[in-house]
């Protein structure tokens, strides 16, 4: 007999933490109250969770819209300013189904970008998914994709507020405060795993360097256990070959559902990363 295809939605039935009232816990909970068989979970809880990095002109965001034709509706925090000149290649009923918030601020007074009021507005329009959210069913489990675009720019928000509330000594933060930076980021990441979406952020890379030395291999600029939250990892890149166009070609770096699986994509769109999924691995993204 076949395997059934492993389906990465929110089962329809809640999980142990919603069907326990809060009160209850702590006061005679049995195996049954907290814990599931195997065979009755889902392969994970609620969305697709993908992190794409690469160099400027990579097709991250593209990508990343690319969602809104296969799994709508789509909502993106964009740092760059860079998805509304991509939003022509969309017809009008996809464009439709597009929720584009600007995540820049630009201080009035001193006409600067200001970090802090940004990361304090992406933190409280979060919840403004609810809206959304809360319309999920056993049908139609998840409530669309959302997408940070990008997840470089938000670490650098939050150390940029970390610097100024920091400890120093010298003019030098000191190591210990580098936790509050941590969690902030792991806090806001958090909220998003935990709802019914789909979530693509994007990154610049960071060369990884050995005793001083570059490897010449490179991992997403974000808080280092960031991509530990992703179920796959996709490092995107672009080739200029002496004849002919420009080539990109995106390659998997992890894979929650297997790890051996390293698939490599020419012009990667989320429609082909969900069909390859089901093909070689038998995971369904609804």
């Amino acid at each position: 007999m076949a395997e059934t295809p492993a389906k990465v939605v929110q089962e329809g039935a809640p999980t142990p933490v919603e069907a326990t009232p809060s009160y209850m816990w702590g006061t005679g909970l049995t195996t049954k109250d907290v814990f599931k068989t195997a065979d009755t979970v889902a392969v994970h809880k609620t969305g697709l969770k993908v992190l794409i990095f690469g160099e400027t002109d990579t097709m991250k965001t593209g990508f990343a819209l690319s969602a809104v034709k296969r799994l709508p509706p789509l909502f993106i925090w964009d740092t760059e300013l860079g998805a509304p000149p991509l939003f022509r290649h969309f017809t009008t009923e996809e464009r439709k189904q597009i929720h584009w918030c600007d995540a820049t601020f630009l201080d009035p007074k001193s006409d600067l970008l200001d970090p802090l009021e940004m990361i304090r507005r992406l933190e409280t329009s979060i919840a403004a998914l609810k809206e959304f959210t809360d319309k999920v069913t056993p049908e139609h489990p998840i409530a669309g994709v959302v997408v940070i675009d990008s997840l470089t720019d938000v670490w650098d928000w939050i150390q940029e507020w970390l610097d100024g509330v920091g400890v120093k000594k010298k003019g030098v933060l000191l190591r210990f405060n580098w936790s509050k930076a941590r969690h902030r980021i792991k806090k806001l990441i958090f909220r998003l795993l935990a709802k019914p979406v789909h979530l693509i952020c994007t990154a610049q890379p960071q060369d990884i360097y050995v005793g001083g030395d570059s490897t010449g291999k490179y991992r997403p600029r974000v808080e280092r256990a960031l991509p530990h939250r992703f179920d796959i990892v996709i490092h995107a890149k672009r080739f200029e070959p002496q004849t002919g166009p420009v080539q990109y070609r995106a390659f998997v770096t992890k894979c929650r559902f297997k790890k051996a699986w390293r698939p490599t994509f020419t012009d990667i769109t989320f429609g082909q990363l969900i069909d390859k999924l089901k093909e070689d691995l038998g995971v369904e993204v609804w």
